[in-house]
Order: structure tokens, then sequence, then C-alpha cells
């Protein structure tokens, strides 16, 4: 909406040097005890994009001669598996046309608190897989169950244990809605439109609100839907929420085990 607040014009995290190069080839950075800053006689950036987050439409795409673009010239598949919160990049040599061609994978539970130090793997058994919002093309992401090296269940693999109970109970054709709220934080872990030393005025204008003061970061919000779409998510509205930068949204109905298309809407904000 016209006149709100977007998390280009609000605090966030640096953008790294070479990120900073991509964006603004013109602009020179020195290193200072404040950190990476544009040297002194550089042209100023756009205030919009130089201090603070970039947009995904002002950092431009990769040239066919660009180096980051090497696994798309070797006809390779980049895949981003998911379990639990965490998440892992795997690159495959051809296009992915069913579950079957994912191969089951491992990581080190240990490190997650999902595994002993003594016996820390734990194996990635893909079960569904959604088309990439971010890097396209082919690319996809991957959602597995967690297992044990002795082929037990892993102890928060709670999907399998959904599954079980969809499926002996297929015939009652279960419906599921579910929704999720969430915050939008900056780097120091503040609600984006809150005063820095105080707080806001009280709920009422924020509720499915719109414009200056009352709706905060719709760009994000507008990112993940777009993105959820994308992916084959079925989400289903969204709106802002009875607080500055604290936003809702809603999957399903959803049918059975259908309801791991939900799970993946959060892993997709998270990226947003």
């Amino acid at each position: 909406m016209q006149g709100e607040h977007t998390s280009s014009n609000l605090p966030y995290l640096s953008i790294t040097p070479t990120t900073w190069s991509r964006i603004f080839p013109d602009v020179a950075l020195v290193q200072s005890q404040a950190g990476f800053v544009p040297a002194s006689g550089s042209k100023r950036p756009n205030a919009s994009v130089g201090t603070s987050r970039s947009r995904a439409s002002d950092v431009p795409r990769p040239t066919a001669n660009d180096p980051d673009r090497h696994l798309e010239k070797q006809k390779t598949r980049v895949i981003q598996t998911s379990f639990a919160n965490n998440s892992s990049v795997q690159t495959l040599k051809k296009k992915v046309e069913s579950i079957k061609d994912l191969p089951e994978w491992n990581f080190d539970g240990s490190s997650t608190g999902q595994a002993p130090g003594d016996n820390s793997d734990v194996y990635l058994r893909p079960v569904a897989y959604y088309p990439d919002p971010w890097r396209l093309g082919d690319n996809i992401l991957v959602m597995c169950e967690t297992w044990m090296s002795d082929g037990t269940s892993n102890t928060f693999n709670f999907r399998h244990d959904a599954a079980l109970l969809m499926e002996a109970n297929a015939d009652k054709e279960f419906w599921f809605g579910l929704e999720q709220e969430y915050t939008l934080l900056d780097a120091f872990g503040w609600p984006y439109g809150w005063p820095r030393n105080g707080y806001p005025a009280p709920q009422g204008p924020y509720y499915c609100g719109n414009g200056t003061g009352k709706v905060f970061c719709r760009d994000i919000v507008e990112a993940h839907y777009k993105a959820c779409l994308y992916a084959g998510i079925e989400i289903s509205g969204t709106n802002a929420e009875v607080m500055p930068a604290q936003w809702e949204y809603q999957v399903g109905p959803c049918t059975g085990i259908d309801r791991e298309l939900f799970p993946r809407s959060p892993h997709i904000i998270s990226i947003t």
C-alpha cells in the first residue's frame, strides 16, 4: 500500500561486501571500526537499498559468464532439504521426476540435538518435494523424515507418526485448516515499526490494517505469499495482526497427510 513502511526502509542486517559490489559496482567500500562503509568521495547509493536489506528485484541477475551459474551450466539441479527446523543443500545431476529420484541423505544429529554424540548419524528420507521459489528452474525444496541408523524413526519424526494415523483412517477424509501467526523482528530482535525506546499505541488500527503507521513489512508478506503459491503450498489467506509487525497466514483446507504442505510455509518465510 502506498506510504506503508517496508523492510527496505527499516533497519536490518548490513549486506556483505560481495553483495554490495554486485548491487553497487561503482561504489567502493572501505573497512572501518563500524564495519564496511562507502569510501570517501564515492557516489552515495540509493538510500532505500544501500542502508538496509535490499529487495530481490534490486539484485542483478547472474549473467551467462557469472561463475555463480556453474551449476546451471553443468545441467545440475539443486535441492534444499528440510528436516525439523533445519535445512541443507544438495546437488543432483538430473531433473527430479518423482520422489524415487531423491536419494537418502544423512546429517550429524548431535549438532541439532536429535542424536547422541556416540551415534550421531540421522538419515533423511524424502517424502515430498516442491518447486523452489528462489532458485526457480528445475530446482526443488524437499521435505524429509528423520530416521536413526538402526532403522527406527527419530524421536522428533512426528510426521511419520501422523502418516500412520492418516493412512489407518483414510476413509474418514480428515480436513485440516491451519494458521500461523508470526512477528517480524529486526537485527536487534525488535519488532519492525516499534519505537526504539518505547512501545506502539494500543491495538486497534493494526488488525487487518492498511497504510502508514499501521502496517509494516508488507513486501515480505507479499513475497512469502507468492513463494508459497509458486511452491504449490495451499496457502489460502493472510492478514495483518493486532500489533505492528505481527502477521498471520492460513493454509488449507488440506486432506490427510497433505498437512505436510503446511510445514513448508514457515520454512519459506524464514528464507524470504
